[in-house]
């Protein structure tokens, strides 16, 4: 099995406030909000992502994507 995209989440908590940080400042998209968890990196290039997860976040899991 090859590894495509490793994903770093950060627990933070207030994900708004990573906003203004990974997407202003580092030039980041915002691709993906479900409140608890917004996840930033490259359209264009998908091995570069990062989540900014809030305390309140349900369960961790591991995804693993083939």
């Amino acid at each position: 099995m090859k590894v495509l995209r490793i994903v770093a989440n950060i627990e933070a908590p207030d994900p708004e406030k990573a906003q203004a940080f990974y997407q202003d400042l580092l030039g980041l998209e915002f691709l993906m909000d479900h409140g608890w968890i917004k996840t930033f990196g490259s359209s264009h290039n998908a091995t570069v992502q990062v989540s900014v997860a809030s305390q309140g976040a349900p369960a961790r899991r591991f995804l693993i994507r083939r």
